[in-house]
């Protein structure tokens, strides 16, 4: 389990753990892929912080 105390909120669902997927003239929620549904930011083992859509580093 991440340590929720030092870990930043996921900037793609905003801290959910969720987002909202479109499907024609419904929508439904899905885990968020890049912080796993649990709403905050994953390191990788290397300790360096995943980068988002952008190619920027968060």
């Amino acid at each position: 389990m991440s340590d929720q105390s030092t870990s930043r909120p996921c900037i793609r669902c905003g801290g959910s753990g969720r987002i909202k997927v479109n499907r024609g003239f419904y929508f439904r929620f899905q885990p968020c892929p890049d912080c796993g549904g649990d709403g905050f930011q994953k390191r990788s083992s290397t300790g360096e912080k995943h980068r988002n859509n952008k190619g920027e580093q968060l």
